[in-house]
């Protein structure tokens, strides 16, 4: 996405509008040609369609000082875990990014933060690894004392498929409005997502749940992952290469919720669960770790839904 300046769009205007007129106030009428070079200035290499994962800590303003002071801190660093093994372990979807481009996809918030990738999948697979690294700190495997001062943690997450462009270096558009609305509305720690979502996954995959049987060769069809080299397809974790798995995703389950109204938008309004078997494999240790990780919640009330 191309990054666009004050400058040009001050110089722009500065072209095509009245820059200064102190002589008059009054109104004048808006010219349908000023319309058109207006929408030609920000073309569809400037504005485009981005997938944003939203990441709020659930119930973050109820955490006591000095606890919220930390968990800031922690966010970060299970971001920075998460790009990680986004790199590492999912190498055929990410390799078109790096760590450095990955931490400019993060708007951070505060008690969490928007990030922009270029599709609903890689949003979901983003979530469920930023999820797996949670569950490490919340199981005492990392930060051990730290996670005695915190308690467990809670994360809520969106996921929206809309229009964006790049002003300054930061990111602006509906997208990003969409999926704070949503986060704002959910009062529990859920992973929803909108209309324009679902119609990715059912358009591109026959539906988010058939994640549970696709391969990386399938999704590599699709035409998002045109220019894609196929040579850096593995064995994958989430996603396998081919249609055999030994872990990954356990369970999906989809379900439209409703709609929220926020000013004078109406979203419609989908709640995932996803369970994924986790294998950690490690050499000194003959047993292995074994457990499942659940990111969303199968309630379906809390939410303000029209």
């Amino acid at each position: 996405m191309e990054n666009i300046t004050y400058e040009e769009i001050l110089n722009f205007f500065k072209q095509n509008d009245s820059f200064e007129n102190l002589n008059t106030y009054n109104e004048t009428e808006l010219p349908i040609p000023f319309i058109k070079k207006v929408k030609h200035f920000f073309n569809k290499e400037r504005v485009n369609r981005q997938a944003v994962l939203g990441i709020d800590i659930y119930r973050y303003s109820r955490v006591p000082i000095p606890q919220q002071n930390c968990i800031p801190f922690i966010f970060r660093h299970l971001f920075e875990r998460t790009i990680k093994v986004c790199i590492t372990k999912y190498g055929y979807l990410f390799q078109h990014y790096t760590p450095e481009k990955l931490w400019t996809c993060l708007v951070p918030t505060g008690d969490g933060g928007f990030v922009i990738l270029c599709t609903p999948l890689h949003c979901l697979i983003f979530a469920i690894a930023f999820e797996m690294n949670l569950r490490s700190y919340n199981t005492h495997a990392i930060f051990q004392k730290l996670r005695h001062v915190t308690d467990d943690i809670s994360l809520r997450y969106a996921i929206t498929y809309d229009d964006l462009f790049m002003f300054e270096n930061n990111f602006y558009g509906p997208a990003i409005i969409n999926n704070a609305r949503i986060l704002n509305k959910d009062r529990l720690n859920r992973l929803l997502y909108d209309v324009d979502v679902n119609k990715w996954f059912l358009s591109n995959l026959g539906g988010v749940e058939s994640l549970q049987m696709l391969s990386l060769e399938r999704i590599s069809q699709l035409s998002e992952f045109k220019d894609y080299d196929p040579s850096k397809m593995d064995e994958g974790f989430l996603i396998p290469r081919i249609e055999t798995r030994k872990s990954g995703i356990r369970t999906i389950i989809s379900s439209k919720i409703g709609t929220i109204a926020s000013k004078d938008t109406i979203l419609d309004l989908y709640n995932l669960f996803v369970q994924i078997d986790v294998t950690e494999y490690d050499e000194g240790n003959p047993i292995n770790k074994i457990y499942v990780v659940s990111i969303g919640n199968q309630n379906s009330s809390g939410l303000e839904i029209e």
